[in-house]
């Protein structure tokens, strides 16, 4: 029962991390891309640590976003 327990645990947390370092910068990003898209030009995505996977596509999102808006 402790190692049922202790995995789960562990499952629970191996998927919290996952949310939080790769499926909320997505979400930010496709939610900053529809707003752009119904012409709110302004918008902006946080920048992310230069050593995560999305920061460059984040970059490139914002700096896309700027050249837009003029």
């Amino acid at each position: 029962m402790t190692l049922v327990v202790g995995t789960l645990a562990t499952v629970l947390f191996a998927r919290w991390a996952i949310d939080r370092a790769v499926a909320r910068p997505l979400l930010d990003l496709t939610t900053a891309a529809a707003r752009v898209g119904a012409g709110e030009l302004n918008v902006r995505v946080p920048a992310l640590p230069a050593a995560h996977e999305l920061s460059c596509l984040v970059a490139d999102f914002n700096a896309m976003a700027q050249r837009v808006a003029g």
